[in-house]
């Protein structure tokens, strides 16, 4: 595998910076948007605690900002249309679950909507030993898990989009290492978008909301399976990236047992 050139890594940085920039240009505008149409957390004795309501659009400014730093830095191909087109779908679905306008159900069938079309694209689990309906079960059960996992811990300032921010920067050096300049660039623009994000979360108090905590696990779930061997990484690498988002789908896991 040849070395990725000077130009190709100063690509990474770009798509790093830009995202960071734009999604702290972004945030306060999400802000004021969610207080002047009511999309706020408001108190009500249980999780998450907070004394006053609290704003839920704070990671759609993240989102706009991954979209359009790609859209500026990034050549397309078939997964990463898939990955955005799903990602979509999860923020929209993620919205009418802020009004309070969708079921369980509902949510439910979205979500494994979403799954489809990642899978459709060839993101899937491949284990070779395994027959193929079995990967296709392990990528469904574990993106539906990633998915998921961070609306758990979205309870308090800036924790969802900080352990997103850890593991975008983990599947990063992954990526630098296997000089697979793809998964770099993508990687780099999630972090970005969430650091963005984060310098201001703590100071102005405000959730990245159900579709926001969740389109950043699941994106960082198709990283995952992105760099499986054959996209440039080793079956030790692919094991490395598998545990990163494992905090989150173990607390998940156990709040629900509870």
């Amino acid at each position: 595998m040849t070395s990725p050139s000077f130009w190709q890594w100063a690509l990474v940085a770009l798509s790093f910076g830009l995202a960071a920039l734009l999604s702290h240009l972004f945030t306060p505008l999400a802000i004021r948007v969610a207080g002047q149409y009511g999309l706020v957390d408001r108190p009500d004795g249980t999780l998450p605690k907070q004394q006053k309501p609290v704003p839920y659009l704070g990671g759609m400014s993240n989102y706009l900002a991954l979209l359009c730093t790609l859209g500026m830095t990034y050549a397309f191909n078939r997964e990463i249309l898939a990955l955005l087109l799903a990602g979509t779908i999860i923020v929209l679905l993620g919205l009418v679950d802020d009004i309070g306008a969708i079921s369980p159900k509902a949510k439910f069938l979205g979500q494994s909507l979403a799954i489809v079309v990642l899978m459709k694209a060839g993101i899937v689990i491949e284990i070779v030993y395994l027959p193929w309906f079995v990967s296709l079960l392990l990528t469904y059960i574990w993106l539906l898990g990633v998915t998921n996992a961070l609306n758990i811990i979205d309870i308090m300032d800036g924790l969802a989009a900080g352990v997103g921010f850890i593991g975008a920067v983990v599947l990063l050096v992954v990526s630098i290492i296997n000089h697979n300049v793809q998964i770099a660039v993508l990687t780099a623009t999630l972090a970005g978008s969430l650091l963005g994000f984060l310098r201001l979360v703590v100071r102005r108090r405000l959730f990245l909301g159900p579709r926001d905590s969740a389109r950043a696990e699941s994106e960082e779930a198709d990283r995952e399976e992105q760099t499986k061997p054959g996209s440039g990484c080793t079956h030790g690498d692919t094991s490395a990236t598998a545990m990163v988002p494992g905090g989150p789908i173990a607390s998940h896991g156990e709040v629900l047992l509870q």
